[in-house]
Parts: C-alpha cells; sequence; structure tokens
C-alpha cells in the first residue's frame, strides 16, 4: 500500500535522511547499561531468561497473523518525541512496524518507572481525524470521538490501544523529524515498566524507516559476555557495505520482514542440504537470541554436530536445551557452521553456535522448531549486518563489533 499523499506532504522534507545517515546506541536489555540490569543476578541468569523469551517469540513467525511477540525485548534505543522534547526508552523491534509509546491521560496503563508522555505538553503534537488518508491506510483503523484509534495486540496477550498521532521524533545526533506513532492510553500485559513502548524497524509503511525514508540501515551486536561495549544501529548510507569479506544474499520482496533463503549447512566440511527449497525459509531477527532450525533438518544437524565433537556430555542446566557439554572454553572442541545463502556464506564461531549456561557446561544455541527457520541475534554477533530495503538485499561482514 503507497504511502497517504498527506504523509508525503509531512515528510517531503526529510527525502534524503539516507544520503549520509546517523548511528544510534542499542542498549542489550541485559547489559549493565540497562534499567533492565538486575545485579542480584548472575549472567547465566540473565541468560536463561533470555532463552526463555526466544522460546516465546518464536511464537511470533510461527503464527500466520505475524503478530508480534514483545515480552520486553533484546534491545533497548533512546529517543525523544515532542516540542520540548521528551524522553522514552524503547524496545528495537525489527519484527514490528507500528512506533508507539504509553501516553497520558491513561485510561489503563502497565506501571512505568519514568514519565508518561502527555501529548497536551507537546506544542508539536497531533492526533489524526477518522477521516484523515493516514488513518484510512492503517491496516485495521477505528475511530473514537473523530480521533483516529489503533489496537494492537499480541501473542503473549500484551496489548496497546490508542490515538494515531504525529509528532517530533530525535534519534541520536539526527535532527527531530515527524514521526507517525500510535499514542497509547491503553496499554497492558507482559511489559515490565522499563520500557515505554516499541520501535518498529520492519519494512512496513508505518514503521520508522518507511516513514523517514531510510532504505538502508545496519546493526553490529557485541557479544553478551562483552562489558563495557555498545552495539550499534546504522542508519542511511553509512550503513553500505563494501570491500574484502562482504557477502550479500537477497531479501524476500513479498514481505515486510526480513526473509532469506537457507540452502546448506556445512559443520566443519561436512554439508547438509537444505531439503525443498523453493522461496526464503529463514527469519533474520534481532529480537530472538537463540536460532531455531526446522524440526527435520534439526534432527539431521544436530547428530552431525555430535559426531565432530568428542567432550564429555552434559545434562541441561535448563530443560530447554538438547545438546551440552562439559568444558570451560568455547574455542576448544567445537566445529565451525557455515550457514550457506544464494551469493553468501555465513560463517559462524563457536562463540556464535554454542553458549556458556554455567561456568563448566556449553549447550548448542540452535533449537528445533515445527516453523521456519530463525537466524537469532547470538549467531549474528561480531557482524555487521546491512539491510538494503530498495534492493532487497542484506549483507554481512564478520567484525569485531
Amino acid at each position: 500500500m503507497a504511502i497517504p499523499q498527506a504523509l508525503v506532504f509531512l515528510l517531503s522534507s526529510f527525502l534524503f535522511v539516507s544520503s549520509y545517515g546517523f548511528n544510534v546506541t542499542l542498549i542489550n536489555r541485559d547489559s549493565p547499561r540497562s534499567p533492565f540490569y538486575n545485579f542480584s543476578l548472575s549472567n547465566y541468569d540473565r541468560m536463561t531468561a533470555s532463552f526463555k523469551r526466544s522460546i516465546h517469540r518464536r511464537k511470533f513467525f510461527d503464527s500466520s497473523d505475524l503478530v508480534p511477540y514483545v515480552y520486553g525485548g533484546e534491545y533497548l534505543i533512546k529517543a525523544t518525541i515532542g516540542s520540548p522534547p521528551f524522553e522514552i526508552l524503547a524496545v528495537a523491534d525489527t519484527g514490528s512496524e507500528l512506533i508507539w509509546t504509553q501516553c497520558r491521560p491513561c485510561s489503563t496503563c502497565f506501571k512505568q518507572d519514568a514519565q508518561i508522555f502527555n501529548p497536551r505538553k507537546s506544542t508539536s503534537y497531533k492526533a489524526f481525524s477518522c477521516n484523515d488518508s493516514t488513518c484510512q491506510a492503517m491496516r485495521t483503523p477505528g475511530c473514537k470521538n473523530n480521533v483516529c484509534h489503533y489496537n494492537m495486540g499480541y501473542n503473549d496477550g500484551s496489548y496497546s490501544n490508542g490515538d494515531i498521532s504525529i509528532d517530533t521524533m530525535k534519534l541520536g545526533s539526527f535532527v527531530p523529524r515527524p514521526i507517525v506513532f500510535g499514542c497509547g492510553h491503553d496499554n497492558g500485559g507482559t511489559f515490565s515498566g522499563l520500557e515505554t513502548g516499541i520501535i518498529g524497524l520492519n519494512a512496513g509503511e508505518f514503521s520508522l524507516l518507511t516513514q523517514w525514508k531510510i532504505t538502508k540501515f545496519a546493526y553490529c551486536l557485541v557479544p553478551f559476555t562483552s562489558v563495557g561495549k555498545d552495539s550499534l544501529l546504522i542508519f542511511g548510507d553509512q550503513a553500505t557495505l563494501k570491500g574484502p569479506g562482504v557477502v550479500t544474499t537477497p531479501l524476500l520482496k513479498q514481505t515486510i520482514s526480513y526473509f532469506v533463503t537457507m540452502e546448506a549447512i556445512y559443520v566443519g566440511n561436512s554439508k547438509l542440504v537444505v531439503p525443498f527449497v523453493k522461496t526464503a525459509n529463514t527469519w533474520l531477527d534481532s529480537g530472538t537470541t537463540l536460532t531455531f532450525i526446522q524440526h527435520d533438518l534439526y534432527n539431521s544437524l544436530s547428530s552431525l554436530v555430535k559426531s565432530h565433537i568428542k567432550l564429555p556430555y552434559a545434562r541441561a542446566p535448563w530443560g530447554g536445551f538438547n545438546m551440552c557439554y562439559l568444558t570451560k572454553n568455547l574455542d576448544l572442541g567445537f566445529p565451525s557452521i557455515t550457514l550457506q545463502f544464494p551469493g553468501a556464506s555465513l560463517s559462524l564461531s563457536p562463540h556464535n553456535t554454542f553458549i556458556m549456561v554455567t561456568s563448566d557446561i556449553a549447550c548448542f544455541g540452535f533449537l528445533p522448531t515445527n516453523g521456519s527457520n530463525i537466524l537469532g541475534n547470538r549467531a549474528q554477533t561480531n557482524y555487521l549486518v546491512s539491510y538494503d530495503i530498495r534492493k532487497a538485499t542484506v549483507s554481512f561482514l564478520s567484525h569485531t563489533c
């Protein structure tokens, strides 16, 4: 669906966002810089919680209606909205489209530690009427007191309902510019109260990227164990990858999410051909920690991986894992795994594929699924991952993030 003319006019002065670009810090929800950080938990406690979130989020990708599963998100972005600027801390989600934040007055709001945005105090805020073309462009618009209304439900029972509005938003050092977003007056579910909403980063027409006409973005995710380092989200031409080591594969054009075709998996020099490859079969998702492989393929993969490992087998400390080994060093005894896509081979080290779940037990970070494959953020760490929406491609470059 084309962007409505009213929205085109409002955003037209910002047509060349991607001509130079800007960067934003991605805050891992379990890093010491995150408000989610709990000093009383061990790294292994945090990992276990992250793994459980991955299991739940997988339901999003198995769902025919593609309603995202939130459950706190894995990465957060600081932004400001309104005039004067009001700071929000939102979940950055490549699986979501709509941008929304909690707003006063609340009919029902989840408890939020930070102050809640009050649109009446913003001189640049405007709610859309029901007859506005922007409202009509929404997939399922509602109308309440002649104000355009949205209803967003998530697979875990969380929800956000409110007004479709426009105001100025600022990310990083980039100058403030208009953004259409949901001003949520009725919100609830599994939100922790530390986040204030969601910033959608898929290719849908109401995502941040489409509204600001950003056709290129990239991220570089630091490993979970890195201390004092931040992951980076890059917008615009700065996100372009060129030179030795860059590999590129097509994205499926018929979807607003990021979907690629996995053709084969190599374990060491042993090859597994992905069966029945006719179209894209693998989601790229920054919001899932673990990687999920279609069940039959996973059975073959896990058997092959086991045949390459001579370490003592260990009982998983958490029931979700199928393959765990006694070790204190991921650099010894584990095979490399390479994912083959059209035009691109993604070589994963044991640090991408195995996880130290305790000080002396490492578990395979791939799990089976009945749905599509999902390449999670653990497998993408220490890679620059660059998306070109106009060309419908994604590129990878091994890099110490």
